[in-house]
């Protein structure tokens, strides 16, 4: 499970806008961000997964440009057009 968890966690890192990942960085979010992305994607796959609270956090995937264009975070906007 260890192992899938990782390939998850690189596959939705690769998948956040740039523009967006600079933010979470810079706020000091992105690992969690990214582990509630994995958790949400183990729980729509029915899989036993650790919850770690997912309240307040919605993120938007864009499939024309396959990747999250907006993530909404602990009261935060992060929107790929940010400036």
């Amino acid at each position: 499970m260890q192992a899938l968890r990782q390939e998850l966690y690189a596959k939705h890192m690769e998948k956040i806008h740039p523009t967006i990942k600079k933010n979470l960085e810079m706020d000091g979010v992105l690992g969690e961000v990214c582990h509630h992305l994995v958790d949400l994607e183990l729980r729509e796959r029915q899989l036993p997964y650790s919850f770690q609270g997912l309240c307040d956090f919605t993120r938007l995937y864009d499939y024309y440009t396959d990747s999250y264009i907006h993530v909404h975070y602990m009261g935060k906007n992060y929107r790929f057009d940010a400036k």
